[in-house]
């Protein structure tokens, strides 16, 4: 059985979980459940991916643990995210510029986004210790040419002069990570951190961070809709369909034996090597979010739909060593 801190409800090993984890927003066609009853852990020095298609709810769960959502009108973050022994849906705005970039990071899919074009890269880079560690300017500066050298980039005293247009988009991306690193986070979420970069600088981006995984001991959840990467680089994966998760399992056990019919139809539009039969496209459309279906959202595109699955939603079970949200889902 797993055992729990004293402080919060998360099991001891586990850095990050999240319970009945819900985010909606009212919009002029009603209300707009993105996530819906999310449950999920995370443990400690664990690479674990969220996956699923665009608009399934994956990044608007990572934006509600950085709590960058749910204080404005219109936006509501309810039930529970707890890290190392407290709710942080229950921090105040204050607490939480303490938390960002400190005990938990973020990297997201658009470095350009993330940099300040008007400063150099090493002065953003090191601006997270002179923020959270009380580092004179100098010695954050010196810390960060060390990271950017840590990432990969070549001449890093040169470059950390230099401002973020006079990067490449794989350069941009590894200073991006080196901002996250460098304050030695607890947690890091990485949003679709490779999809605007090329296959080559993919690859290289998620070796990097690897690598950082490996010296920092950091949990990383990886939100991402490529497949491919999760086989790559994670230990446990959660896939997601409009807004719930629908299986949760091992990396190898989910790629070896799918359980839930959407988790088979992703695997089965994976591209085939060559003389393989062709990709297998999962027919229809994922449901308006504004409009959910009463029972299973995926009951529309399943080829294995009865009429249970139309009228009651099903939650998550133990089955076959996987956490599955199917009805028909069985043992082997």
């Amino acid at each position: 059985m797993t055992k729990r801190s004293k402080k919060g409800d998360e099991p001891v090993d586990a850095i990050l979980e999240v319970k009945g984890l819900r985010c909606s927003f009212d919009t002029r066609r009603g209300t707009v459940r993105a996530v819906d009853g999310v449950d999920f852990q995370v443990r400690k020095g664990e690479m674990m991916a969220l996956v699923g298609e665009s608009g399934c709810g994956k990044s608007v769960t990572a934006q509600a643990i950085m709590g960058l959502i749910g204080r404005k009108s219109g936006e509501r973050v309810e039930g529970e995210i707890w890290f190392k022994g407290e709710n942080l849906l229950e921090k105040s705005e204050e607490e939480w510029c303490r938390i960002r970039g400190n005990a938990i990071s973020m990297v997201l899919q658009d470095p350009m986004t993330s940099l300040n074009p008007s400063h150099r890269v090493g002065r953003q880079v090191g601006e997270v210790l002179e923020l959270h560690r009380k580092r004179s300017r100098a010695a954050a500066w010196s810390a960060a040419v060390e990271m950017l050298g840590k990432v990969g980039i070549s001449s890093p005293e040169v470059r950390a002069k230099q401002y973020p247009h006079q990067f490449s988009g794989g350069m941009r991306q590894r200073s991006v990570i080196a901002a996250a690193f460098i304050g030695q986070p607890e947690l890091l979420i990485a949003d679709e951190p490779t999809t605007a970069l090329d296959v080559t600088i993919q690859a290289q981006i998620l070796d990097l961070m690897r690598d950082l995984r490996e010296q920092t001991k950091a949990a990383i959840l990886l939100i991402t809709h490529d497949l491919g990467v999760v086989a790559e680089t994670c230990d446990t994966v959660s896939v997601m369909y409009a807004g719930r998760i629908v299986e949760q399992a091992p990396v190898k056990s989910l790629f070896a034996s799918p359980r839930h019919p959407y988790t088979r139809g992703l695997l089965a539009s994976l591209p085939k090597p060559e003389g393989e039969k062709d990709l297998t496209p999962i027919p229809g459309q994922p449901p308006d979010l504004s409009e959910l279906p009463p029972g299973c959202p995926f009951s529309d595109r399943c080829p294995h739909v009865v009429e249970r699955c139309r009228i009651d939603r099903p939650s998550l079970r133990s089955v076959g060593g996987h956490r599955v949200a199917c009805w028909l889902a069985e043992e082997d």
